[in-house]
């Protein structure tokens, strides 16, 4: 696979579109910042990030929009951000220059540091470049590595194949296979939302020490071995 391509061809489409609409929803392919925020509400709500100041990394950050979100909820957490647009890297460095904003190729690069909780919000979203296999492909190694870095676990969203109509310049995944890829690859250890208006899924997958460390009395252990 070649990742390369296929984040030249993000780029080639975000790029643009920031450069047009600037610090905006409409900047990041965003329809409002209503349901940008649903997004956010749905990818986090697993982990309890109101109960503990946990270390985040934010795969294709953008602005920030994120770290905003929690600001706004005051909910504590050391956030860092993962982005290849340099004018929204740029831009985030400028509104948040106490955290971390880097542009790392999440799939090649070996030396991104651990956090706690990885998160991706609306990244896998556009079609931008390859065939069916390799999409596929990419998307699932990008999985892959958050689930690597990540001490507690993961959560991303991605629209699902389950809809109404269709848009050529999006990419739509099934649940039930994202579901499979991730049970088998990274932890059976999965939740699964798809109850939001959205024409989308949230996945959350938490490692296995972390659910052995929350259930740890002894009528869980055989379920650990």
């Amino acid at each position: 696979m070649n990742s390369d391509k296929i984040i030249k061809a993000q780029l080639d489409a975000y790029r643009p579109n920031f450069i047009a609409h600037g610090d905006t929803p409409e900047g990041t392919f965003q329809n409002n910042s209503e349901t940008q925020q649903l997004r956010f509400e749905r990818i986090i709500r697993e982990f309890e990030l109101d109960k503990n100041c946990y270390t985040l990394h934010d795969i294709g950050c953008g602005t920030c929009d994120l770290h905003q979100y929690l600001l706004d909820k005051k909910i504590a957490h050391q956030y860092s951000g993962i982005e290849i647009v340099p004018e929204m890297i740029e831009l985030s460095r400028k509104k948040y220059p106490n955290i971390s904003v880097e542009n790392f190729n999440l799939i090649s690069d070996k030396n991104i540091p651990m956090a706690d909780v990885t998160l991706l919000s609306g990244t896998l979203n556009l079609n931008t470049g390859g065939n069916e296999a390799e999409i596929t492909e990419f998307v699932c190694s990008m999985i892959k590595r958050m689930f690597e870095i990540s001490r507690i676990g993961i959560s991303f969203n991605m629209l699902t194949s389950h809809r109404t109509f269709t848009d050529p310049d999006l990419a739509y995944f099934d649940p039930a296979f994202i579901l499979d890829f991730c049970i088998k690859n990274l932890s059976r250890f999965v939740h699964i939302d798809h109850a939001y208006p959205l024409f989308e899924f949230s996945v959350t997958v938490f490692q296995k020490d972390y659910m052995n460390q929350k259930f740890e009395t002894e009528a869980f252990k055989k379920y650990f071995k």
